[in-house]
């Protein structure tokens, strides 16, 4: 259904989710909002992505829409770079800031203290459900 370089791009975000798993005391901001919100699921990923004692990693497919790992794969294999953390390094703070909603496309903002990463989240409303389609890291 997804592919090889679906299941590639997979096992990268599971390797990445694991390697964050060796951190604790992440503080993650998000604005009070409904459940189900853009904001909502993006501050749940990031908890789980960055949680040390998750042990769901196949749970990640929960979040992303069909064919966004491998987009996600593909920039952390052109750029060296994990575009969920801007970088390598698991920030000791995260703030999610409010959404951008334009029909059924969003955008969220995510602010990492670390390096001064900034990633954009895009999100896509599929089924009636906000999904990650991808992410783009500036500073």
């Amino acid at each position: 259904m997804y592919g090889v370089l679906g299941i590639i791009a997979f096992g990268f975000i599971v390797y990445l989710a694991l390697q964050a798993q060796h951190t604790v005391g992440i503080e993650i901001i998000v604005p009070q909002v409904k459940a189900g919100e853009p904001e909502k699921i993006v501050g749940d990923f990031y908890r789980w992505y960055t949680d040390p004692k998750t042990k769901r990693s196949f749970d990640v497919v929960r979040f992303f829409a069909p064919g966004a790992t491998s987009s996600i794969a593909g920039t952390i294999i052109s750029t060296g770079v994990d575009p969920v953390l801007c970088g390598g390094d698991i920030p000791g703070r995260i703030e999610v800031k409010k959404a951008v909603v334009k029909g059924d496309q969003s955008t969220v903002r995510v602010f990492m203290n670390i390096n001064g990463g900034i990633s954009t989240v895009s999100l896509k409303k599929i089924d009636d459900s906000w999904k990650i389609i991808g992410f783009v890291c500036s500073k």
